[in-house]
C-alpha cells in the first residue's frame, strides 16, 4: 500500500469515528493491529510492531488518534520537495523502551506517534 493510500485510509477513519479495529499497521500495512488486554499493542500478521503501553493507558483508539495527527501534522508542514519516499514509520528501541516514530525523509522530520 502506497503513502497516499495509507494517509488517505487513515484520514477516512479519523473522520467517521471508526472502530478500534480498524487501526492498520503503519509499519507493514499488512494487518490491523491488535491490543493484548492493556499491556501490548501489535501487528499479528509480521510482528513489525510491538510496544509495551502497560502503565501509560493507551489504547488502540489513542494510537488511532496520534496517527491520524501526525499524518495531518506532516501534510501542512512536509519541506519535502515531493521526490523522495515521504512518511514513514517504524519502532525504535532506545532506553529499553519501545516507540513508534514517524519519519519523512525528504524534510528529515520526526514525530513520535508513541
Amino acid at each position: 500500500m502506497a503513502e497516499y493510500e495509507y494517509v488517505e485510509h487513515m484520514s477516512q477513519l479519523s473522520g467517521d469515528g471508526g472502530d478500534d479495529a480498524d487501526v492498520m499497521c503503519p509499519v507493514c500495512r499488512g494487518a490491523n493491529l491488535t491490543q493484548t488486554g492493556a499491556n501490548v499493542i501489535l501487528c499479528p500478521k509480521r510482528d513489525c510492531l510491538r510496544v509495551n503501553v502497560m502503565g501509560d493507558g493507551i489504547t488502540l483508539a489513542d494510537l488511532r488518534s496520534n496517527l491520524a495527527e501526525v499524518i495531518y501534522e506532516h501534510e501542512q508542514g512536509c519541506a519535502g520537495d515531493g521526490t523522495g519516499d515521504g512518511l514513514k514509520f517504524v519502532t525504535r528501541e532506545q532506553f529499553g523502551i519501545t516507540t513508534l516514530v514517524g519519519g519523512c525523509a525528504e524534510s528529515g522530520c520526526e514525530h513520535i506517534v508513541i
